[in-house]
């Protein structure tokens, strides 16, 4: 698989999650780094998707969702 199409698969799953939960409404908003649940989604279905094609290499993938989802608060 290329980078491309994993990127494409990545931004994809990435986007479903927000979706399917609310453009993430729920998320922990805190300032301790945590893991983002909608990355952990696309590094998990990149993974599932190289071992449906055969790969018997050592498979690594890390997700970083760059684009924020966060809605800045209004100022009152």
């Amino acid at each position: 698989m290329s980078n491309e199409d994993a990127c494409k698969v990545a931004r994809r799953q990435i986007l479903l999650w927000y979706k399917n939960n609310n453009d993430g409404a729920n998320s922990d908003g805190g300032s301790e780094p945590t893991m983002n649940p909608a990355a952990k989604a696309a590094a998990d279905c990149l993974v599932r998707l190289a071992l449906s094609k055969g790969s018997g290499d050592n498979i690594s993938v890390i997700v970083i969702d760059l684009k924020s989802r966060k809605k800045p608060k209004g100022k009152s």
